[in-house]
C-alpha cells in the first residue's frame, strides 16, 4: 500500500484520489460487463470470481469518502487481459476460446453449509439430491466454444424482413426460443448406418472391449441375460425335460427369443463401456483439481483454459452416467418383452400377465421372486404355474 501512496503526488487532495480510484474501478467493471453482453453469456453462466476479486462492483462508495474509508486495491497482473482480448490471441493446435474461470482464494470462501432455523430442532438434514457434476448454466457457453474449436459451427441465419423492427414488440408476435443443438460429425452417422445394415446381426465384443470394459464381477454378473424359470419353461414343454429352454418354443417364438437375448447382451456392453468411461472421467476431475492448485492465481489465462476442460469433463461424466441409465431402461424393456413371450402359454388374463411381466428385475432368473406367490406344488413335489382362467373364459391370446 505504501508504494501506491508514493506514486501519487502529495498535492492531490484525498477526495480527488478517492474519486480517481472509484472512476477506475467503475471503468473496469463497465468494460467487463460490456464484454459479457457482447458475447451474450449471462453473468450467472460464467464463473467470474477471479475478476470479481479484483473488481468489486457490488460496493457502493460515497462521493466524498474520508481517508479511512479508502481501500487501496493491488494492481492487476502484467499478463492480465480481458476475455475479449484473449480470444484474439493466436492459439496453438485446436484450442478454443477459454471460459471465465473461478479462482477463489481459500480464505475468502464463504460457509455455504445449510443451517436450521434454530439450534433446538433435532431434525435430520435432508439427503442431497444427485443432480450431476456439470452446471447447466454453462452449457450454452461451453457448446459455443466447443463448436469454434471443432470448427463445426454454422453461420447464423440473416434476419428476414418479416421480423418486427422493435424487439420488445410482443403484441402481435411471440418470442422464438432458440434450441441449442450439438453438432454431429459424419463419423457417428456412418457408424450408426453400419450397425443398422443388418437388423438381425450381432457384433461380438473384441479383445480390447473385454479388456477395457472388464468391470467388477458382481456388477458384470447383474448384466447377464436372465435364464427362464423352470415352471415357465414347463408351460411350453410336455416332457418337462429340455436341453435348452428355447427348444420348447415354436420356431417363430424361438427366433424372437434369440433376438431379444442378443439385444440384452448389446445393452450390457453399452453399460460396461459407459461405466468404464464414467469412472476414468470422474478420476480425471481429481487430477484437474490438483493441477488447478499448482497453477499460480496470477496466471489467469491458464485458469480460464483449465475451466473449459473441467466443464467439458464434468459434462462427459454426467453424459456417460445418463448413458448407463438409458441402457438399463432399454434392458428392462427387453426383459418385459421376453416375459410376455414366455407367458403366452399361461392360461391367465392380460392383467395378470402384464403384472408379472412388469415386476422388478431382482435375480438372474427371468421372473425370480415375483413368480413365487403364484406357484403351487404338485403331488410329485414340482412347482408349476397354475391356470387362472375359468373353464368358461376363453384364452386372451
Amino acid at each position: 500500500g505504501l508504494r501506491q501512496e508514493q506514486s501519487i503526488p502529495e498535492e492531490i487532495p484525498a477526495t480527488m484520489k478517492a474519486w480517481m480510484e472509484e472512476a477506475i474501478r467503475k471503468g473496469i467493471a463497465s468494460g467487463v460487463q460490456q464484454c459479457m453482453a457482447a458475447r451474450q453469456v449471462p453473468v450467472s453462466e460464467c464463473d467470474s470470481q477471479s475478476i470479481h476479486s479484483q473488481v468489486r462492483t457490488d460496493l457502493h462508495y460515497p462521493q466524498s469518502p474520508g481517508q479511512d474509508d479508502i481501500t487501496i486495491h493491488p494492481p492487476l497482473p502484467d499478463d492480465f487481459r480481458p476475455e475479449e482480448e484473449l480470444e484474439n490471441l493466436p492459439l496453438e493446435g485446436a484450442e478454443g476460446v477459454s471460459l471465465l474461470s473461478d479462482i477463489p482464494p481459500e480464505e475468502d470462501q464463504e460457509d455455504l453449509t445449510p443451517r436450521g432455523m434454530s439450534d433446538d430442532e433435532d431434525l435430520a438434514p435432508d439427503q442431497p439430491v444427485f443432480t450431476g457434476l456439470f452446471k447447466p448454466q454453462l452449457f450454452r457457453s461451453l457448446l459455443y466454444k466447443a463448436k469454434n474449436t471443432a470448427r463445426l459451427s454454422k453461420p447464423s441465419p440473416a434476419p428476414t424482413s418479416e421480423q418486427p423492427e422493435e424487439a420488445d414488440d410482443l403484441i402481435f408476435t411471440q418470442p422464438v426460443t432458440e434450441v441449442e443443438t450439438v453438432p454431429v460429425p459424419q463419423m457417428f452417422s456412418d457408424l450408426i448406418t453400419k450397425q443398422w445394415s443388418s437388423a438381425s446381426s450381432y457384433v461380438a465384443p473384441t479383445t480390447y472391449d473385454k479388456k477395457f470394459y472388464n468391470l467388477a464381477p458382481d456388477f458384470s454378473g447383474s448384466l447377464d441375460t436372465p435364464e427362464v424359470d423352470d415352471p415357465v419353461v414347463a408351460l411350453h414343454s410336455s416332457t418337462h425335460v429340455v436341453s435348452d429352454p428355447e427348444e420348447s418354443l415354436k420356431p417363430e417364438d424361438k427366433r424372437l427369443e434369440l433376438t431379444l437375448r442378443k439385444a440384452h447382451q448389446a445393452d450390457a456392453w453399452a453399460i460396461k463401456a459407459a461405466t468404464s468411461a464414467s469412472f476414468f472421467t470422474r478420476a480425471s476431475l481429481r487430477w484437474l483439481r490438483h493441477l488447478t492448485k499448482s497453477i499460480p492465481h496470477s496466471n489467469i489465462r491458464a485458469h480460464q483454459d483449465l475451466a473449459k476442460v473441467v466443464a467439458a469433463v464434468e459434462f462427459a461424466a454426467d453424459a456417460t452416467f445418463n448413458s448407463v441409465k438409458f441402457s438399463a431402461r432399454s434392458m428392462a424393456s427387453q426383459v418385459a418383452a421376453r416375459r410376455l413371450l414366455w407367458l403366452r402359454s399361461w392360461q391367465a388374463d392380460v392383467k395378470h400377465k402384464w403384472k408379472l411381466a412388469s415386476s422388478p428385475i431382482s435375480s438372474k432368473k427371468l421372473f425370480g421372486a415375483a413368480l413365487d406367490p403364484l406357484l403351487i406344488e404338485t403331488r410329485s413335489k414340482k412347482k408349476i404355474l397354475p391356470s387362472l382362467l375359468r373353464r368358461s373364459e376363453p384364452r386372451p391370446f
